[in-house]
Parts: structure tokens; C-alpha cells; sequence
């Protein structure tokens, strides 16, 4: 009832979408995106995000049923040849500018999905599909790991919609009734720490320019939390972090077909490589046997599905088969587990030493030398 109120009437209404069909947003402002992927799934139509309507193409959505576009995309000179026959152009660009208070409210039992894409475990975009209120179960898993709150202000920067980062981490504020900065300025990076947030949401190559480029005000120095996922953080990388920005940092490893799998409050170097087990997740160190390894042996790490991650890639059965398997997700990851249950993401499963016939993974190595080289 609160989608896309313009001048007291919806926008989306009118154009009798189908419940169960889905939708490309090619819509370059986020606010605009998230307002649109508001209203689609309110009105039960599955959503996804392109940059543009070759990416559409490229990612095999041409058979959607509609496409929304803002008057950005048109002034562009929308491309129609990557539009299949049979799609609907909607031009949303009277979007409205706010997000409408109560928008929650609608998500739930039979709303849309939302479609994602990774390239994370294959190398190739495959699309991650969080069927219904699905997602709005997991931002309860996300939220109380991060302990959001409604007085939580979350700086989700300017990851895309299609990524686990740029969909879930400010849907679940906002689901706690907290507030999302979204920037999508030229000077993003450098006005990062300018707000009045509680949390910054990055990856380490995004905080190395942060470290660089932002300006923190030094009565904002320690007030808020810095979370990272997206790749190894390096010891020398949170070291600063800690001396010129805050010393409260969290660091999380996930995927967008299984979000939260380890976590660590990073007090010291040792909790950079050592994380702890999401509580509610059930995980195995396997042996190319399938059994599982000792404590202190390497193996490959494999994740327990559960009624809130995904089980397949949409369109392609042949590595669904591969990654989801035995009812676990298997992300392509070497780990090791000590005797505290604390587990380290020593490397990818195919970037392995072979010494005398042993495989050692790569992850360890490469820090030992990011040590010694500085």
C-alpha cells in the first residue's frame, strides 16, 4: 500500500504486474533502486539489478517480464536491441525521493525475491536466488550479528544491489529501523568518515583508499565500527585502521550463496586469521575423502544449508551440482580448525603447494611473507 505513492496514487498499480514474474531495475541511483525493489516485491514480482541493458543480456535476464528504467537510462539512449520481444519498458523516473516509512511492513509470505549474482566460488557471474521472504530472514540473521538497532546509522557506501553487501547489510537496518548512508558522490571515498554513522561496511581494498583518502574529524575518531569482509585483511592494513580511525573492527568471512560463516572482533593479529563460527551454522573440514580432518590438519571447509541460504545457481544445474552438494555449500576455501573452534580460511582448494606429495595451502604463506616484505 505504500509503493511508489505519487500524488496519492501508485506508480506501479496501474501497470497490472504479475505476481511471480520478475523484474530488471536498470536504474542507477541507489535510493531509486531500493525504493523500486520496495514496490516490485511488495506486489509479489521478483527482482534483480543491472547496470544496463547489455549486462541484462550477458546475465541471461532478457526473458524477465519487465524492465524499469529512470529517465537516466533513456536520455542514454537505452539500448532496445538487448530487450527480448515480449518485455515491458516501465519508466520509473518519477520515482519518488523517500523512502516510504513503513515499507517493511509489506515484505512477507508471498512477496517477491531478489536475485543476486557472484562470481565468487566459480569466476563467472552466477545469479543466487532469495526466493520470497526469504531474505527478510536472513536480515534477521545479519542484524543480530551486527547488532543493528534503530539507532544504528550504516554506511553501506556504494556496493551495488546485486551484491550480498549492497542488498542485505541495509536491508537489515532498515528492517531494525535504523538508517543507511548511501554515496554515490565523486568523493565517496574521502567523505566516508564525514557522516554521523555508528558502522562502515567495506572491503580491504575499499578501506585501503578510505585509510588514504578519508578525512575523520577527531571528534569522530573511535565512535563507530568498522566491518570487513570481501578478502583478507592484513595486519599491517587494521593496524592502521586502528591508530588513525577506530580500534573497534569486525571481520567477517560469507558469501552471497551463504551469508555469515566466521567472524572475528579484531583485538589483535591473531584474531585476523582466526575466526569464529557463526552459532547457529554447522560446519565440517573435510578430506578429499570426505571425512572430517583432524584438529590442526587442512581440508576443505563445507557449510551446512539451512532454510535461509540457497541451494543452487539459477540456470546452471552442472555447478549447483558442484557447489551444493550433500546438503552443504562447499565456497572453494582451504581451512583449518584449532582446538578452541576458532577456524582460519587458509586459501582456494585450487591454489594449493605441493610439497612431496602434500598440499599446503597458500593463504598462511602468503601473510608470512606480507610480514616479512612489509
Amino acid at each position: 500500500r505504500h509503493a511508489l505513492e505519487v500524488d496519492g496514487s501508485c506508480v506501479l498499480h496501474p501497470q497490472e504486474l504479475q505476481a511471480g514474474s520478475t523484474a530488471v531495475i536498470v536504474v542507477r541511483n541507489l535510493l531509486n533502486s531500493w525504493i523500486a525493489i520496495f514496490a516490485l516485491r511488495a506486489l509479489g514480482v521478483n527482482t534483480i539489478t543491472a547496470e544496463s541493458l547489455l549486462q541484462m543480456r550477458q546475465l541471461g535476464m532478457q526473458g524477465s517480464a519487465y524492465v524499469i528504467v529512470d529517465s537516466s537510462e533513456k536520455e542514454g539512449g537505452a539500448d532496445r536491441s538487448q530487450m527480448a520481444p515480449g518485455q515491458r519498458l516501465i519508466d520509473m523516473s518519477q520515482v519518488p525521493s523517500t523512502l516510504p516509512e513503513a515499507a517493511w511492513a509489506e515484505l512477507a509470505g508471498p512477496c517477491g525475491g531478489h536475485i543476486l549474482y557472484t562470481s565468487g566460488t566459480t569466476g563467472q557471474f552466477k545469479k543466487v536466488f532469495y526466493e520470497g521472504d526469504k531474505s527478510e530472514r536472513v536480515c534477521d540473521h545479519v542484524a543480530d550479528r551486527f547488532e543493528l538497532t534503530q539507532d544504528t546509522v550504516f554506511h553501506a557506501l556504494f556496493f551495488p544491489l546485486y551484491s550480498a553487501a549492497g542488498y542485505f547489510y541495509p536491508a537489515a537496518t532498515w528492517r531494525k529501523g535504523g538508517c543507511v548512508v548511501l554515496d554515490q558522490t565523486a568523493d565517496a571515498i574521502r567523505r566516508a568518515l564525514a557522516y554521523d554513522i555508528t558502522m562502515l561496511f567495506a572491503s580491504p581494498n575499499i578501506l585501503m583508499e578510505i585509510v588514504h583518502e578519508a578525512v575523520v574529524p577527531p571528534e569522530r575518531q573511535g565512535t563507530f565500527t568498522i566491518c570487513v569482509t570481501g578478502g583478507f585483511l592484513s595486519a599491517r592494513l587494521a593496524q592502521r585502521i586502528r591508530d588513525s580511525m577506530t580500534r573497534r573492527i569486525k571481520y567477517y568471512y560469507g558469501a552471497t550463496e551463504c551469508i555469515d560463516i566466521l567472524r572475528s572482533d579484531v583485538e589483535n593479529e591473531d584474531e585476523l586469521h582466526w575466526l569464529e563460527p557463526a552459532g547457529w551454522r554447522t560446519m565440517q573440514i573435510l578430506r578429499p575423502d570426505g571425512g572430517d580432518c583432524a584438529v590442526g590438519e587442512e581440508g576443505e571447509l563445507a557449510v551446512r544449508l539451512t532454510d535461509i541460504d540457497c541451494g543452487a545457481y539459477l540456470g546452471d544445474p552442472a555447478t549447483s551440482a558442484s557447489v551444493f552438494r550433500d546438503g552443504r555449500f562447499h565456497p572453494g576455501d582451504m581451512a583449518i580448525r584449532r582446538e578452541d573452534g576458532r577456524i582460519r580460511i587458509a586459501g582456494r582448494v585450487s591454489e594449493v603447494l605441493n610439497v612431496d606429495g602434500r598440499k599446503i595451502a597458500v593463504g598462511p604463506v602468503e601473510e608470512r611473507l606480507q610480514r616479512i616484505l612489509g
